[in-house]
């Protein structure tokens, strides 16, 4: 039964698809033809007993004093005896513009003659007609397109079925809506078209009986369809049946026009009380939502087409007596209003952009009521001085009136802007004053000393005018790689997650529950639980030149209802402003901290500057020089030059992993055991030693030091030293001979209690030692090429015969232009010492 049900349903809109297809191609070729041709405005009626009598009469079409009157009966034209088909045959057909055609009518008991004369389409006209031929397929297309969709997403829930046949029920009657013209003016004609009318209108007969199921069960199903379907079903579609049944049985349609119209007033007032009902008794906020969508977006529309149906039934004739430019204004405007149905169905099944779709249904709604409203007052005016031009003050000339008409046109866009304004104060006071808070608000926040203060302040605002609970803001830290409270804590949000990658793609305000209820977003289980233990309702992107740097989460209050769409619209219209507001008090607060860390940096360097000697002491029997650059302001090199009280001199170099502020404290550190323990006359590879272990104890296992050591006595000439895998030291003898000092043995701050070996060399007179770190070593130039230690030694040898200091200054010199740039990328030390000749 179920695929029985689908397949029908699926031939249906097939078949309804393909007629809307056909009648749009073939009331285009009407409009064709009929631009290019004559017609006439008045209209005809055809009694039963065959006589014509006029329904519609427009004055423009009569050449001479004589005008007929609506109800005047038609006995000739062009000598002929009227009907119908003369009528088409003669004035409506195409031809050209200007024809004229005598008729003869009878007025109140007189027979008076009087000529007809056809007009050429203005292009008003065809504009207004083109309009109202695009919207009735608009509005098709749409119907079927949210009935497919919605049946191809859930084809086995009944209220997408029988959203589907009240989408197709729809679509009737904007395929054979109002059309200025006879099928005549056609360029072919539909086989059986009669008979494909009578089905649209008997499906479209329909389209209340499907309306009112469907609020039965939409969001969910009422009582009366849980517990009695069969009468439920009744109550829809068996008065329809029963006057169905007695058009077929009377063949007499004048009277049950009047039945039928009340019927369809009756199922679509009881489809809106039933939708008011469930929007009252809801379960949650999104299901109030979803039907104060539906009930303003399609209840609205049924309203109108109740109006229109009033005229199409001829019931009340609304439109009849009207010029064809007014009436084409009025049902564009009807089917513009018509297009809200399909588009607050899609959005309340599945699409769940509620929030959004309700602000512009009301916007839009009175934006166009308020401009008819205009146009129809500036009609009148226009109307009544043409009126009093021509009657009273018998002036034939358009001249004035034209005037007029400019003048009208020119204050129509400020009268229609205060209009809005004065509907905005007059009858939404509270966003009024909520607009005019935040306004005061932003006014303020150039003068906020920080973000802290911006959100409080916030907070503040929103909690006086919209009563939420609080104000979270989330702000994109460490270069968007992770997202901060205001605690200081992480936030629970992905980055590189879908909720994150929602925000930045929609730029504007997300409903929660409309977001998961949706499906279109995966939120993460601590995305998900921060969410709902925070009671976050809303989200608001905050968007900087097209960049994503936070979010505000609006929480609320466990008894509050839920935010009006309107208040969401002038949050979104605030949230951009507090965004950059916020991004200029943390580029603030960041020159702050970076002015606050500069200094801090720069008394480091001092006091580090103060741990390297600054001029070199008495050193007995040495020539000593030195050089050291920092690549930040402080740096993890390290060099002394310590004279002992048995005139014994230590030469100390150093290189702590990493640079900056951590490699400097540690150089400290390193320089205070340094200098404690060689003047104690303990042997040099016991105080190495000592040393490690204290590194290793104080400094985690990542934090290491390279270390070398030497002590010269210039009685023995010997030089005793540890190397603690530093890069070798380099000593040139008198012979030309090169030698690297590397005895010793690891890196200090590895594995504690190890044992060092000490080397003596014996250094004669003349002979030099040079001490370096691997910022000498390692930098490189633009072709990524080492300096290496090869070329310390060649340069060494070419320049040995310099004094120390001007040796240093040399290398350093020869290191720099090797880089191409005076900025390093690391630190770098040099320490030579040359024996002196006695």
């Amino acid at each position: 039964m179920g695929k029985l049900i689908k397949g029908f349903i699926i031939l249906l809109g097939v078949v309804i698809l393909v007629i809307a297809v056909v009648f749009f191609v073939w009331d285009t070729s009407k409009v064709i033809t009929w631009s290019r041709s004559g017609f006439v405005l008045c209209s005809v009626r055809q009694s039963p007993e065959g006589r014509i009598a006029f329904f519609g009469v427009d004055p423009e079409d009569f050449v001479g004093p004589q005008i007929p009157s609506r109800g005047d009966t038609l006995f000739t034209l062009q000598d002929s005896v009227a009907s119908l088909q003369r009528w088409i045959d003669v004035l409506e057909s195409p031809h050209i513009a200007g024809r004229e055609v005598a008729i003869t009518y009878l007025h109140e008991g007189d027979t008076l003659s009087t000529m007809m004369r056809t007009r050429p389409v203005q292009k008003a006209h065809f504009l207004g007609v083109t309009v109202l031929q695009g919207l009735k397929l608009l509005i098709s297309l749409s119907f079927l397109l949210v009935g497919f969709w919605a049946f191809f997403k859930r084809a086995d829930s009944a209220g997408v079925r029988i959203l589907i046949l009240y989408c197709l029920s729809m679509v009737a009657p904007a395929i054979l809506s109002y059309m200025p013209m006879f099928p005549v003016m056609a360029s072919f004609q539909i086989p059986f078209v009669d008979g494909i009318r009578t089905f649209l209108i008997s499906l479209w007969f329909f389209f209340s009986s499907f309306w009112l199921l469907l609020n039965m069960v939409f969001p969910r199903p009422v009582r009366l369809m849980r517990s009695r379907p069969w009468l439920a079903y009744a109550l829809c579609f068996g008065p329809q049946l029963i006057v169905i049944a007695i058009a077929v049985v009377a063949f007499n349609f004048a009277w049950l026009r009047f039945v039928a119209y009340g019927i369809i007033v009756v199922q679509i007032v009881t489809g809106l009380a039933i939708l008011r009902h469930n929007h009252i008794t809801a379960r949650n906020t999104l299901e109030r939502r979803q039907t104060k969508l539906v009930f303003w977006g399609s209840g609205a529309s049924l309203v109108i087409i109740m109006l229109y149906v009033l005229d199409w039934l001829q019931i009340v004739p609304v439109t009849i007596n009207l010029q064809l430019l007014p009436r084409l204004l009025i049902y564009n405007a009807v089917f513009f209003l018509v297009l809200a149905s399909p588009i607050s169905f899609a959005y309340a099944f599945r699409r769940y952009r509620l929030m959004d779709v309700e602000i512009h249904l009301r916007r839009g709604t009175r934006y166009l009521l308020v401009t008819l409203f205009l146009l129809a007052t500036f009609f009148a005016v226009l109307y009544g001085v043409s009126q009093l031009l021509l009657n009273t003050l018998h002036m034939e000339s358009r001249t004035p009136t034209v005037a007029v008409a400019l003048l009208l046109a020119l204050v129509f866009i400020p009268i229609h802007r205060r209009a809005q304004s004065v509907i905005e104060h007059r009858f939404y006071p509270e966003r009024t004053r909520l607009r005019k808070m935040l306004e005061e608000f932003l006014a303020t926040t150039s003068s906020m000393p920080d973000r802290a203060t911006l959100w409080a302040r916030l907070e503040e605002n929103l909690k006086q005018g919209l009563g939420i609970a609080s104000v979270i803001p989330v702000l994109s830290e460490d270069d968007h790689h992770v997202f901060q409270l205001p605690d200081g804590e992480a936030a629970p949000l992905d980055p590189e997650g879908s909720l994150v990658h929602e925000l930045e793609a929609v730029s504007r305000p997300v409903v929660v529950d409309e977001l998961t209820a949706s499906g279109r977003v995966k939120l993460s289980d601590k995305e998900e639980q921060w969410l709902r233990a925070s009671r976050v309702a809303l989200l608001l992107p905050m968007i900087v030149q097209s960049r994503l740097i936070g979010l505000l989460a609006i929480t609320f209050e466990e008894e509050h209802e839920d935010m009006a769409a309107e208040d969401i619209a002038v949050l979104s219209s605030v949230v951009s402003q507090v965004a950059l507001q916020s991004e200029n008090l943390r580029l603030l607060e960041d020159n702050l901290d970076k002015r606050r860390l500069q200094e801090q940096l720069e008394m480091a360097r001092r006091v580090q500057k103060g741990f390297l000697p600054a001029r070199l002491p008495a050193t007995p029997g040495l020539e000593v020089a030195a050089r050291n650059r920092f690549c930040l302001e402080v740096a993890g090199d390290y060099y002394d030059v310590i004279p002992l009280e048995n005139g014994e001199t230590v030469l100390a170099v150093a290189d702590v992993s990493g640079k900056g502020a951590g490699a400097a404290l540690l150089m400290a550190n390193l320089q205070a055991c340094v200098r404690t323990a060689v003047g104690m006359g303990t042997r040099l590879a016991d105080i190495v030693s000592r040393i490690n272990d204290l590194i290793c104890s104080n400094t985690p296992i990542e934090e290491y030091i390279t270390f070398f050591v030497g002590v010269h006595n210039p009685e023995s000439h010997e030089f005793t030293y540890v190397n603690a895998g530093h890069n070798p030291p380099v000593l040139v003898r008198r012979s030309g001979a090169v030698e690297s000092l590397d005895k010793g043995g690891l890196i200090l701050g590895m594995l504690p209690r190890l044992d060092y070996d000490q080397e003596t060399v014996t250094l004669a007179p003349g002979e030099l030692l040079l001490m370096y770190t691997d910022g000498v070593s390692e930098a490189m130039n633009s072709l990524d090429e080492e300096f290496g230690a090869e070329r310390v030694k060649r340069l060494l040898l070419e320049h040995r015969a310099l004094p120390a200091r001007d040796l240093v200054a040399r290398l350093e010199a020869e290191v720099v232009a090797f880089a191409g740039s005076d900025l390093l990328e690391d630190d770098f030390t040099l320490l030579a010492a040359r024996i002196e000749k006695k």
